[in-house]
């Protein structure tokens, strides 16, 4: 997927946390190791997790990586215009360097 398409869905996501977003077969991998599958099963825990502003988005090669300030970071990867996978890391766990063109240039 385009670096457009990944944000759009992610983005879309975020606005309204929707399971539309979510592929029939999502993985939420959680910060204590456990592991949920399934649309039904994730969609309301991932909806809690992603309460609030997102106060980074970075977006490359199919993935995003979002961080919410003083809360965790996630790491979506998205196919066929549908989130298929996410990680949830400690905040500021973010796996790439911050980069000025990718950010949402919000503090």
């Amino acid at each position: 997927m385009s670096e457009e398409e990944t944000r759009s869905v992610v983005e879309g996501y975020l606005g309204d946390r929707g399971g539309h977003w979510l592929a029939e077969d999502v993985e939420l991998e959680l910060l204590d190791g456990g592991r949920m599958t399934g649309r039904r099963e994730v969609a309301g825990p991932l909806a809690r997790l992603c309460e609030g502003n997102a106060t980074e988005l970075t977006i490359a090669d199919g993935r995003a990586v979002v961080e919410w300030a003083g809360g965790p970071a996630a790491v979506f990867e998205v196919e066929a215009g549908e989130i298929v996978q996410t990680r949830v890391y400690q905040g500021s766990a973010n796996p790439w360097p911050r980069s000025p063109s990718h950010d949402r240039g919000q503090p």
